[in-house]
């Protein structure tokens, strides 16, 4: 189904594992296929490797691999220490000190320190880089201006001048923020707070980060082999004997580069590959088959699918009408009948369950008298006197075409409503969606965050970038500020909870199913949890130092 991909920073970095569909094919790699070697297909390469980035999954596919935060988020979706063994606010929220480990290493034995994490924060923030992930930073002083100089050397030299990240000694690290931050340990664990070594970013030019000899971080793997440009391309990762923890039971993780689809179940047929993630078109086909239907997987992620309201446009201003689509959308239904019962979980909120910050609601469940009775109620009085609403389908996703077909089916019925279907190409349906002005009524979004309610409101607040669909609530933003600067872990959850209920009772979208991603996995695969992802989404993400491959002999 055809995707309107707007999250920034950690949300991108989550957003790129879902299986869309590819073009051309790819030559199967012979990768090896000892023991504990564990090999996953991601699917059509990368344009970057870089750690900062997150626009394509360079996080997700190797930043928790090579490189470690200063915290960590654990397979409960807890703030663990990572690179720092503790960390304190100020009374005010606006200073963050970290205090690394003793001994910390990165990979080749070079001792890590801070001024390493003031160096990449700095390069995270810089127009030169010009990263997504920047925005992770906006909240410390400089960083925002230091990103918005691209060009104006004199505000560049007075962005770094005042920028808000100092190494207080070698093993002390302080973060200052323009306002309170108690957010931030939970984006410390992903590119936001990693070390990089300015000599070697340097010497290995603009492609350092796809080089051994260059690409040098603290994780619990290191890269030992990208042949980018090679027949058989490959991400190949080693066990990094120097880390800090626990050593990872994998001796080496590779990733491939196989088209989805055919290509890539051919691939796992024949052994070549170990897990691989699916279309959910794949999923009828594999259920029939007695032995892959036993190695289908959900590799449940942190994100959210639903179907917003575009409040800029008629007739959606109308909360009642809102009400009324929102009451006529059956979940249960969606879930199987489209996605095959797979890797869908009806959702009646936004922040998925088990997340902090998430609620339990019956708001708005499916209900088709109450659904008729708002309409009725609405200032249109019926259906027939609702203005046309138009919903776009990208014409070459069969998956958005039975989409689109199915949900006309569903408006018509419960409600009377007929919506009118469009047919376009993708990248026309991009740039339809991309600007503000001709933004859709009615459309299908998909949100992801890392487990802190605030990065779960962004798209939801009054003055947020890319807050294009016209929906303002004062008093939610008034809650979430409120959570933002409260230093109380349980006060600020309390907040978020009472800023979702309102936000669900305000009906800005209609919350459709919690995501998450079909895979096929060998049972000689273990030690993964299957739990929700945070950034990633393949097989053992989450755990990558229980995570094992034990092949048969």
């Amino acid at each position: 189904m055809h995707r309107r991909l707007r999250s920034l920073a950690v949300l991108a970095a989550l957003v790129c594992l879902a299986p869309l569909a590819a073009n051309g094919s790819a030559m199967t790699p012979q990768a090896s296929a000892a023991p504990h070697v564990l090999r996953v297909n991601w699917g059509p390469g990368l344009s970057s490797l870089d750690p900062q980035f997150s626009h394509e999954g360079q996080w997700a596919i190797s930043g928790g691999l090579d490189y470690e935060g200063l915290t960590r988020i654990d397979e409960e979706l807890r703030v663990v220490p990572g690179a720092a063994t503790s960390w304190e606010f100020s009374p005010d929220g606006k200073r963050l000190t970290f205090h690394l480990r003793d001994g910390l290493v990165y990979s080749d034995g070079v001792p890590v320190t801070a001024g390493d994490f003031v160096y990449a924060a700095e390069r995270l923030c810089s127009p030169e880089v010009n990263t997504a992930s920047s925005d992770l930073l906006f909240d410390v002083i400089g960083c925002k201006d230091l990103f918005n100089a691209g060009g104006d050397a004199a505000a560049e030299a007075a962005a770094r001048a005042t920028f808000g990240v100092h190494a207080r000694d070698e093993r002390t690290v302080e973060y200052q923020f323009v306002r309170p931050a108690p957010y931030f340990v939970v984006q410390a664990a992903v590119e936001a707070a990693i070390p990089l070594r300015k000599a070697l970013v340097d010497a290995g030019g603009s492609k350092w980060w796809a080089n051994p000899a260059t690409r040098i971080g603290n994780g619990p793997f290191r890269l030992a082999e990208y042949p980018a440009d090679g027949p058989n391309p490959r991400l190949r990762y080693v066990r990094n004997e120097r880390y800090w923890g626990d050593r990872a039971k994998l001796d080496e993780i590779q990733f491939l580069f196989i088209d989805y689809g055919e290509p890539e179940i051919a691939a796992y047929r024949r052994g070549d590959v170990d897990a691989v993630s699916l279309n959910h078109d794949d999923i009828p086909g594999l259920e029939a088959d007695p032995v892959l239907s036993r190695q289908l997987v959900t590799i449940r992620d942190a994100g959210t699918v639903y179907f917003a309201f575009n409040l800029n446009r008629e007739p959606f201003q109308d909360k009642q009408v809102r009400e009324a689509f929102a009451y006529a959308f059956d979940r249960d239904a969606y879930c199987r009948q489209l996605l095959y019962g797979v890797a869908c979980d009806p959702t009646l909120s936004l922040i998925p369950p088990g997340m902090p910050g998430a609620i339990e609601t019956a708001a708005y469940a499916f209900d088709p008298l109450k659904a008729r009775q708002a309409l009725a109620a609405s200032s249109y009085g019926g259906p027939e006197r609702l203005p046309q609403i138009t919903w776009y389908v990208d014409k070459d996703d069969q998956g958005d075409v039975r989409e689109a077909r199915w949900l006309f089916e569903q408006f018509r019925q419960v409600l009377g409503v007929e919506l009118k279907l469009v047919f376009l190409p993708g990248d026309e349906l991009d740039a339809l969606y991309n600007d503000p002005a001709t933004l859709p009524q009615f459309y299908w979004d998909v949100w992801y965050a890392a487990p802190d309610p605030q990065g779960w409101f962004d798209n939801w607040r009054c003055d947020f970038t890319i807050n294009d669909h016209g929906f303002c609530d004062p008093a939610i933003d008034a809650l979430i500020a409120g959570a933002n600067a409260d230093l109380d872990p349980a006060r600020r959850i309390t907040r978020f909870e009472e800023a979702q209920r309102r936000l669900v009772a305000d009906v800005p979208a209609i919350w459709v199913y919690n995501a998450g991603s079909p895979w096929l996995v060998k049972p000689f695969v273990v030690g993964y949890a299957p739990t929700t992802q945070v950034n990633g989404g393949w097989p053992g993400w989450m755990t990558p130092l229980t995570v094992d491959v034990k092949r048969p002999t």
